[in-house]
């Protein structure tokens, strides 16, 4: 029997770095991050079902970028919380019983089918699993504005979406 798949798509982030407003909604070549990411999703047949964990205080747009994709498996939008924990905790709770869990920043649009099928493949393997890439620059640790110490990037991975488990 196939395993039960869920996905919560992290959306409630202010955008506070980047100065636009709400990631999820900036758009990338006529189209919003959020409306990729679960486009992504909706067209994978491993996946069951999705969450979006958007932006309170712009809740009723992300309803309308993903009613307008016309979702072919259940999709539902809710508020997320103060953190990105509070916001993945509400989308655990909105998702119901899974198998498994892909949790996704829609500040990422440009992951593959392929990346979400090797997380998961890891996932189910190991119980959970997030793919990695290597830092390229120096990695430092600092006390206040004082470098303490220069660390061996190569013992280091920057962790990225999705997170499988």
């Amino acid at each position: 029997m196939k395993p039960s798949v869920g996905v919560i798509v992290a959306a409630a982030g202010s955008g506070s770095r980047l100065g636009r407003g709400s990631k999820a909604l900036v758009r990338l070549h006529g189209r919003t991050t959020l409306s990729r990411v679960v486009e992504l999703f909706l067209g994978m047949n491993e996946i069951d079902r999705i969450v979006v964990v958007g932006p309170p205080s712009r809740l009723e747009t992300a309803e309308q970028e993903v009613a307008s994709l016309h979702p072919t498996k259940p999709v539902t939008v809710r508020a997320g919380g103060e953190s990105r924990q509070a916001s993945v905790r509400a989308g655990i709770a909105a998702l119901g019983e899974c198998d498994y869990v892909l949790v996704h920043d829609a500040a990422r649009p440009l992951a593959s089918p392929s990346l979400v099928r090797r997380v998961l493949a890891a996932a189910m393997e190991s119980d959970a699993a997030f793919p990695a890439i290597a830092p390229r620059d120096a990695v430092k640790r600092i006390e206040g504005n004082l470098l303490v110490e220069s660390l061996d990037r190569s013992r280091f991975v920057l962790a990225q979406t999705p997170q499988g488990f």
